[in-house]
């Protein structure tokens, strides 16, 4: 059970139980695999087995939008829910870099109060792996409540599984990322609410470096 995510036997709050999840997905994506082995009074080792490449591949840039293109999130207010909050400060300071207005949640249920709170709110950027209520059901309970709002997931664990229903039609953003594409998610997950036909995102209220809400 090592590599499941929140798994831990350490105490409460003295670990999250992601570091060995994460290093099994980023693994797994590369076509590799973990081997762990354990014995009382010996010790733990765990081995990473990753693809050794024939030749040196050529680096291929991913395009990405314009600055121009970005000045769309301006003056956007974002809700952002993620429990760790290192993680959440990163972020929110992205946000914030695109001229976003941001309000923290620490839970799927404190965002969710947030978002009751703060009808101004009109983006999401939502984690998957959250104890609790994790980001697939959170985004399911932000369409229930706000079908208007684009939203995307952000994740760190690689072995979560677009193809099922309840993912597939969602953004996901692979942790951990820059600035440039976390504004493409968002501008991608304004188009998809607009080819959905879901009502629009109204014009901010205003533009200009916006500070940030804690909820």
């Amino acid at each position: 059970r090592a590599p499941e995510p929140f798994f831990t036997t350490k105490d409460a709050g003295k670990g999250s139980g992601l570091g060995l999840s994460m290093v099994y997905g980023v693994a797994r994506q590369s076509g590799g695999a973990v081997a762990m082995t354990s014995r009382l009074g010996e010790g733990t080792t765990v081995r990473v087995y990753l693809p050794r490449a024939a030749e040196a591949e050529a680096r291929v840039e991913t395009p990405v939008a314009a600055a121009a293109d970005f000045a769309a999130l301006a003056g956007r207010t974002v809700l952002l829910i993620d429990d760790d909050e290192d993680v959440r400060q990163v972020s929110a300071a992205l946000l914030q870099e695109l001229d976003c207005k941001v309000v923290e949640a620490e839970s799927g249920q404190s965002g969710l109060a947030a978002l009751d709170g703060n009808p101004g709110i009109d983006l999401a950027v939502v984690d998957f792996a959250m104890p609790g209520m994790n980001g697939v059901k959170v985004a399911e309970a932000i369409r229930a409540k706000r079908p208007d709002i684009p939203f995307i997931i952000i994740t760190g664990y690689a072995e979560i599984d677009t193809s099922e229903p309840s993912i597939e039609r969602l953004r996901v953003l692979n942790k951990p990322f820059q600035r440039a594409e976390l504004a493409e998610a968002l501008l991608a997950a304004i188009a998809d609410a607009a080819r959905s036909n879901v009502v629009p995102l109204k014009p901010p209220s205003g533009r200009g470096r916006a500070g940030r809400a804690r909820s």
